[in-house]
């Protein structure tokens, strides 16, 4: 996947950068697909659309390694806050494929460069923001894609308030 080619188009969808409503590949599953989705059969994915992003921007998304943020020597002579480095030592980062992402914030309705996709130079979808914070893929998010990735990043994550509830269950019934 790519990111959107112009900017502020909300209205189009391109098959590089993704599409708002799309079939589920039920082919690219894993233990952790089936358990935000219960185990349930899914038909659909939504908010799977890439962003836009400048030219500079996808040239340190290229550059970055997995796990390199902006003070990576690779994108040393492009980084636009060399004056304020240690202010915007976060303001890239490229996530670890397999490996726990970091906390997904409402900042991301500005934009994805703290959360890099660990693979491809673009930030990440609000779809892939949604499963990190374990919604299910047909849970559908309404508004503009900045809204949307604030709705998630605000979000407490439906597997934890599960566990929550779990947990108080267990307390309630040891009290009566």
């Amino acid at each position: 996947m790519k990111p959107k080619k112009f900017k502020n188009d909300r209205k189009n969808e391109y098959f590089e950068s993704g599409f708002n409503i799309e079939e589920y590949n039920s082919k690219k599953t894993n233990s952790y697909l089936n358990l935000i989705n219960s185990n349930k059969k899914i038909r659909y994915t939504f908010n799977h659309m890439a962003r836009f992003n400048n030219k500079r921007d996808i040239e340190i998304f290229s550059r970055l390694p997995q796990g390199g943020d902006s003070t990576h020597s690779s994108i040393k002579n492009i980084m636009p806050y060399k004056n304020r480095g240690k202010i915007f030592k976060d303001k890239y980062f490229k996530l670890i494929n397999n490996k726990i992402s970091k906390t997904i914030t409402s900042h991301m309705k500005f934009d994805c460069n703290m959360y890099i996709h660990p693979t491809q130079a673009r930030g990440l979808t609000p779809r892939e923001a949604a499963r990190i914070q374990s919604f299910p893929d047909n849970y559908f998010f309404e508004g503009t894609k900045a809204q949307c990735y604030s709705q998630i990043g605000n979000a407490v994550p439906p597997l934890l308030s599960r566990y929550i509830c779990l947990a108080l269950e267990k307390i309630n019934d040891k009290n009566f």
